[in-house]
């Protein structure tokens, strides 16, 4: 389904400046305001928009084939009853688009011969090359010349030339003028601020007079002192606000939790009937208003563990001497008292070491019983 062209008004009051055409709309049907950004483009239009409280109403809906009739239609009555249509005129001459003197683009435009040589005079005015030394190399009939045998990225765009020449001559700043390794500026910039085209410049001298007055500008901002914030409400159970802080910050500080949770608390990511927290409304407040974080992490006492006990089943070990004979209630206790290492006593029982081998004692398996561990 196409979509229907809206015809719209903007207007002051009772006071209608300016008739439009949209095909987009909100979720409520309506022109929202961010459509009426591209009047700005023109000066008498900024200066209704910036000074008065605008309206946007809609006027009238057609379909897209028929919108242009549609709004002359809508100039013509607002035009009758008098209203200052900053584009009554244009619409009326039979011309489509945006008005004269925008970057927009319309059907049926016929430049006069005063904007033909405004546009003629534009393109060829003189451009000022100086080497990085600041030396005056040579001064160029016009951008498109230069864009042309030194750039050589000149080309037309929408019926306009395009080069970066033309991002050099207006830059701001002494590094932005510099393009292929050469100073760029225009004839009458140069003469404005000299009198006349020197045949060198002071390159040293120009960058640490931008320096100050960078140096001036950063000093003479205005710092902010004061900032937007919400305000924190707590509720009891019974929904009444029982306490009301400046913000997330002081609500930290006078409940003594962490930021954190009470960010979390008032977005409602987290809940807690101890915490029944909330944003209230924005507010100015200091700019360094500061208060301490708390990182609460509750530890509690470990408690006493009771003692276990388990019930485990061990092999008594048997040391034959020539005349006695020891008794070890498992093979770690025969290794401790012996010195050995346990599994060499498990060998040693099993028959898998050579007694006269490093003096080895006499040790065999001897039964099985049971031991209580308590650990």
């Amino acid at each position: 389904m196409e979509k229907q062209a809206v015809i719209y008004g903007v207007r002051s009051g009772d006071t209608y400046h300016y008739i439009g055409k949209t095909i987009q709309v909100n979720h409520e049907g309506k022109v929202p305001n961010s459509k009426v950004t591209r009047q700005y483009t023109n000066p008498d239009v900024r200066e209704v928009f910036v000074n008065n409280e605008i309206q946007i109403d809609e006027l009238s809906m057609c379909s897209q084939a028929e919108w242009y009739d549609e709004k002359l239609q809508e100039v013509v009555d607002k035009h009758k009853d008098e209203h200052p249509l900053l584009n009554a005129q244009w619409m009326l001459d039979g011309k489509r688009g945006y008005w004269e003197g925008t970057t927009g683009v319309w059907f049926g435009k016929k430049r006069d011969a005063l904007t033909l040589k405004a546009l003629s005079r534009s393109k060829y005015k003189r451009v000022c090359q100086y080497s990085v030394e600041g030396v005056l190399l040579e001064v160029w009939d016009g951008a498109k010349e230069a864009g042309i045998h030194v750039f050589g990225d000149y080309r037309i765009i929408n019926n306009s030339g395009d080069s970066e020449i033309y991002k050099a001559i207006s830059a701001n700043t002494l590094e932005g003028h510099f393009r292929h390794g050469c100073y760029w500026f225009r004839h009458e910039d140069i003469v404005k601020r000299f009198r006349y085209v020197p045949r060198k410049l002071d390159i040293a001298k120009m960058l640490a007079s931008e320096d100050r007055i960078k140096a001036r500008r950063i000093k003479n901002r205005d710092k902010p002192t004061e900032v937007m914030r919400y305000t924190v409400l707590q509720y009891n159970e019974d929904g009444e606000v029982i306490n009301r802080f400046e913000n997330t910050s002081h609500c930290a500080y006078e409940l003594k939790i962490g930021l954190s949770m009470v960010q979390k608390f008032c977005n409602g990511t987290k809940s807690n009937s101890n915490y029944i927290l909330k944003y209230g409304e924005k507010t100015k407040q200091g700019f360094k208003l500061r208060y301490p974080r708390y990182k609460i992490r509750y530890k509690p006492e470990p408690k006493p563990r009771p003692p276990r006990t388990a019930t485990r089943t061990v092999i008594t070990v048997t040391h034959y001497h020539d005349d006695t004979i020891d008794v070890y209630d498992s093979t770690r206790d025969a290794a401790l008292k012996l010195g050995l290492k346990e599994s060499t006593v498990k060998r040693i029982c099993q028959g898998k070491m050579k007694l006269n081998y490093r003096n080895y004692p006499v040790l065999r398996f001897g039964r099985k019983k049971k031991i209580v561990v308590t650990y």
